[in-house]
């Protein structure tokens, strides 16, 4: 079709089409492969106080404190911890937040970061609060 026929009011048969519908929500492509990060940091806490992580990626809440995952467990404190699925081969930016009651404390500057293994493979990343 050119400019002239479209300005003349001449469409091809398949124009406009009809019968089509949206839907009200959108499908989701292939599940991306993923890897396992423990992710595990000594850091003291108050009574009421507990540790959460977020970054980069949706699964650690896209650095959104309301999205962050958490609590973490401590069994071991003052050993915090989350394993997390998480996309496979790719850098991971991250943090470590604490909130009570309330009030969120960021770690300090600069993020952490690091490279997810392959599909199927986990690692164990091992920090101090700071």
């Amino acid at each position: 079709m050119t400019a002239f026929d479209r300005r003349a009011g001449r469409l091809p048969p398949a124009w406009p089409a009809t019968g089509l519908t949206v839907t009200s929500t959108c499908a989701s492509g292939p599940e991306l492969p993923t890897s396992s990060v423990t992710f595990t940091v000594n850091a003291t806490t108050v009574l009421g106080e507990n540790i959460y992580l977020t970054g980069s990626v949706e699964q650690l809440g896209n650095w959104s404190p309301e999205n962050a995952i958490g609590p973490l467990s401590n069994p071991n404190y003052p050993l915090w911890q989350v394993t997390v699925n998480v996309p496979a081969s790719i850098t991971i930016s991250y943090k470590f937040i604490r909130k009570n009651k309330g009030a969120i404390v960021w770690e300090s500057d600069p993020n952490r970061s690091f490279t997810s293994p392959a599909e199927g493979r986990s690692v164990t990343l091992r920090d101090t609060w700071r």
